[in-house]
């Protein structure tokens, strides 16, 4: 693989200048290029403090502080659809391969679709005061148990003889989930996602 290549100061400068004026800022320039060339060890130690800088710098005048997701984007099963090599990713490169008419691609399957559009909604649930969760986690369990299932038709004939698609080790799972849902564990908050948003909260520059 080639070796990465760095930029320069001035061309990094001029980019994000102008991203901002497209977004209606008005950056500071002079402030970007101190905060963009300091060496790695001006920054070690400091690196979310340098983002917060480089988002003033940009012009925002406001950093509201962070607001908890609502759903454990991390934990399986939604770690399973919005992050890993999941259905959903999988479906957008069996969407690109049909288009570039790339040979053997297979007809569009049963859980594609499925897949994109519950990746969409849980993505907008992060930050909704009130989501199914229990609801959202079986419905991307089904999700990724019909893409890991070995055709369309195993899934069928599985749902004809009324047996679920899901294992009983999931459904195990699904059921604590339900049981905790509504409850003030219903959601387990780590340490480190505590910790972290204290420290970004701290270099809030707005209570809202």
């Amino acid at each position: 693989m080639p070796e990465p290549t760095g930029r320069r100061v001035e061309e990094i400068t001029d980019e994000l200048t102008g991203w901002s004026g497209l977004a209606g800022l008005r950056a500071d320039a002079e402030r970007l290029r101190l905060i963009i060339g300091q060496d790695a060890d001006q920054v070690r130690g400091r690196v979310v403090a340098a983002v917060f800088e480089v988002v003033k710098a940009l012009g925002l005048p406001r950093i509201g502080r962070t607001r908890p997701w609502s759903l454990p984007a991390f934990d399986w099963p939604f770690s399973g659809m919005m992050f890993n090599l999941g259905p959903a990713y999988q479906a957008r490169q069996n969407a690109r391969g049909r288009l570039a008419g790339v040979r053997g691609m297979p007809p569009v399957l049963p859980w594609e679709h499925a897949a994109l559009a519950l990746e969409a909604v849980l993505w907008a649930s992060l930050y909704r005061s009130e989501v199914e969760m229990a609801d959202l986690a079986r419905r991307a369990a089904v999700t990724i148990a019909a893409y890991l299932a070995n055709s369309p038709e195993e899934i069928a004939a599985m749902e004809a003889h009324g047996a679920s698609i899901l294992d009983p080790v999931t459904l195990g799972l699904l059921a604590e989930l339900e049981s905790r849902a509504g409850s003030e564990t219903g959601l387990r908050r780590s340490e480190e996602e505590i910790e972290a948003r204290q420290h970004a909260d701290a270099l809030a520059t707005h209570p809202l």
